[in-house]
């Protein structure tokens, strides 16, 4: 913990207990996802408007998944004074009101879903209140490691000579989903093509096989977006870890393990891309995923990834993400992007799914000069 002073303290926590801290936190996510109102209805899945009701039983859920996620992290039987003090500064200097803070992190593994953790009372008849969520007042980076340092700033440069951008989309869901979802992003980033002219390159595509071969050194992607769907596999599953995978059109699986043989970490992407992996409707999504897939990319030598803690619908998916790329394309840093975002949502839609996206990149990270 660093500031105008700084501390440092050993969290008296194993990786199990953590991990399940993890995993409950996710599950809670996960039910508000698939919370349904007084009619049955999907709420959070069938549309960006949420009522009232629906919007005060997600914060009821998700302020108490927050506040026991940070309880078991600082407050745990086994947390002396000096952890407890490092989580007494936390709740003291980010529930400050109208006061927006970054908070950094750096870890190896554990994704931990920062941006649900609730600094508030959650006693029966304490009122809950959205801002107490660190995410929904802050700004949040998770700085992942990158083995050989290539990545010396947080600007994307759009003028050596153009930017470079991919669209690599499952096109299989509209069919699936009854809807326009992945024809609107792609409507968009042909719209971009033209209005931007020679200032932006898009480069589309939908095949396993095209995503394998832009992930040798053959391509010079600077920003890398998919809009697929995503399994997580984990240690005990069958091929481990390394079957976790993105789903493409056509329901083609692209593999970890598949990627370390045929696109491995040794050909590193020319254009240091970062890539934002927006997973939608994938039930079996994880942040082990990301402990899979950040490393490779982040080896390979991107400047980050951008994903989803879990499951996320695919219209809410889709809207976030046409509401992202002018903004980022403008030249807004990302930290800050997602803060205002989040905030957006809520207050125009009653709807907290902001807080399924995390940064695992410098917040600074800025496409320079911005394209308008």
């Amino acid at each position: 913990m660093g500031g105008a002073s700084a501390k440092k303290v050993t969290l008296p926590i194993t990786e199990a207990e953590l991990d399940d801290a993890i995993k409950a936190a996710r599950e809670a996510l996960i039910g508000v996802i698939l919370q349904r109102d007084e009619k049955q209805d999907l709420v959070f899945q069938q549309g960006l408007e949420i009522d009232v009701d629906s919007q005060s039983r997600a914060l009821r859920s998700l302020a108490r998944a927050g506040a026991t996620l940070f309880q078991r992290i600082f407050f745990g039987p086994l947390c002396g004074a000096d952890v407890q003090r490092v989580g007494e500064f936390l709740r003291d200097q980010f529930s400050k009101p109208d006061v927006t803070l970054k908070l950094q992190i750096v870890a190896e593994r554990f994704p931990i879903p920062w941006g649900l953790i609730y600094l508030g009372p959650i006693a029966r008849d304490a009122p809950l209140d959205w801002k107490l969520f660190l995410g929904m007042s802050h700004i949040i980076e998770q700085i992942p490691l990158q083995p050989n340092l290539g990545i010396q700033d947080s600007l994307i440069k759009s003028d050596d000579p153009s930017l470079a951008v991919s669209v690599n989309v499952h096109a299989g869901i509209d069919a699936q989903m009854k809807s326009d979802f992945v024809g609107r992003q792609l409507e968009y980033w042909d719209n971009c093509s033209e209005g931007f002219g020679a200032r932006m390159r898009v480069t589309k595509r939908q095949s396993r096989t095209e995503l394998l071969a832009a992930l040798t050194n053959s391509a010079n992607d600077q920003l890398m977006y998919l809009y697929c769907h995503a399994v997580t596999s984990n240690l005990g599953d069958p091929g481990g870890i390394n079957g976790s995978h993105i789903v493409l059109t056509g329901d083609e699986q692209l593999m970890l393990g598949d990627l370390n043989l045929e696109a491995p970490m040794t050909e590193h992407l020319l254009g240091q891309p970062l890539i934002f992996i927006n997973a939608c409707e994938s039930a079996e999504l994880s942040p082990s995923f990301y402990d899979g897939f950040v490393p490779y990319f982040m080896a390979k030598g991107a400047r980050g990834v951008v994903g989803t803690e879990c499951k996320t619908p695919a219209l809410f998916a889709s809207e976030w993400a046409l509401r992202f790329f002018p903004r980022f394309l403008a030249g807004k840093p990302i930290g800050e992007l997602f803060l205002n975002l989040r905030q957006e949502f809520l207050t125009e839609h009653r709807n907290p799914l902001g807080l399924v996206y995390a940064v695992y990149c410098d917040g600074d990270t800025q496409i320079h000069p911005g394209l308008s």
